[in-house]
This record gives structure tokens, C-alpha cells and sequence, in this order.
């Protein structure tokens, strides 16, 4: 009964970091739709990877605290890049046209606004 238990507990933990790599690929999103829309300034490009990087950890580090008693298991590590890969796959390019149309109503508005001043 106990093996029953261990093996639902890692089940459970896997699918959560299958969630985790998942809303990830979603943060990955949001940062290279900045990146496309600032343009090529390389520093700022790689300030804000390092910053999504060191973010991914320590989500990834609490993660692993909270749900696994700071215990590190492969299957982690595979859940989140099983998410990743997951979103990747097609919620990506729906996000993507979002931020986009978001953006292009933005742009919009504010050159309404300058259009005024």
C-alpha cells in the first residue's frame, strides 16, 4: 500500500510540474514579445533573458521545496520541459497573435493620443 501511495504522490508532483513548465512557456512568451517589440537592443535582450532565466530557477527551486520536500527527481525537471514543449506546440502562436493584437491596439491609441498633442 505504501508503493501505491509513493507512486501517486510522484504522479501527482509530475503533472504539477508539467503545470509549472507550461506556465513557463507562457512567461517565455511575454518575454520575447518584448524583446520583438523594443527592438534590437542587445543589452536589454539580455537583461531580460537573464531575468527570465534566474526567475525559471528559482520558480523551479521553490517548486521543489514546496512539492518535494527540496528532493530533486528527474521526472521534475522532465515535467516541466514535457510543459514547455506542450505549450509550445500550439497555445504559443494563439498567445502570440494576442500580444500582438493587444500591442497593435495600443499602438493605435497612443498615436491617437500624439495625433492630439
Amino acid at each position: 500500500m505504501i508503493t501505491g501511495y509513493m507512486h501517486t504522490v510522484q504522479l501527482s508532483v509530475f503533472m504539477k510540474s508539467v503545470g509549472l513548465g507550461f506556465l513557463m512557456g507562457i512567461l517565455f512568451s511575454a518575454v520575447m514579445f518584448l524583446n520583438t517589440v523594443s527592438g534590437k537592443r542587445t543589452f536589454i535582450v539580455f537583461l531580460r533573458d537573464v531575468l527570465f532565466f534566474v526567475s525559471s530557477a528559482v520558480f523551479t527551486f521553490m517548486f521543489i521545496l514546496e512539492y518535494n520536500a527540496g528532493i530533486l527527481r528527474f521526472y521534475i525537471f522532465a515535467g516541466e520541459l514535457i510543459g514547455f514543449i506542450l505549450f509550445y506546440i500550439y497555445p504559443a502562436e494563439i498567445l502570440r497573435r494576442i500580444f500582438s493584437s493587444f500591442y497593435n491596439v495600443l499602438q493605435r491609441k497612443f498615436s491617437r493620443i500624439k495625433a492630439v498633442f
